[in-house]
């Protein structure tokens, strides 16, 4: 389960939920809206990109993070549906980093 995985982008708060083992209030988002996505992909398949062309846009553009209710919340309010290239940071939302060499995540 993606929620608990520990290797999962996740947001700072959602970390912090996670940790005290609350999951009923974390949620899977897109980083990309999937209708964008979707349109993108089919634009690169109508202008000709080969099929590594492809999976490597793919690989390089899905990604689902780890939110709260209330940031994913956040997130469709500030974009539903638009391609960019990070709705969730345009939302405001801080992604958890791991703590290296002795310095404490957010």
């Amino acid at each position: 389960m993606l929620k608990r995985h520990p290797d999962a982008e996740i947001s700072v708060e959602a970390h912090r939920l996670r940790e005290r083992g609350e999951f009923s209030d974390l949620r899977i988002e897109h980083a990309m809206p999937r209708r964008a996505l979707t349109r993108l992909v089919i634009d690169r398949v109508n202008s000709g990109a080969s099929d590594e062309a492809l999976i490597e846009f793919m690989t390089e553009t899905y990604r689902l993070v780890v939110l709260t209710k209330s940031e994913m919340q956040e997130v469709d309010r500030v974009n539903r549906s638009e391609a960019t290239q990070d709705r969730i940071a345009e939302a405001g939302v801080k992604l958890w980093s791991e703590p290296q060499g002795g310095i404490s995540g957010p």
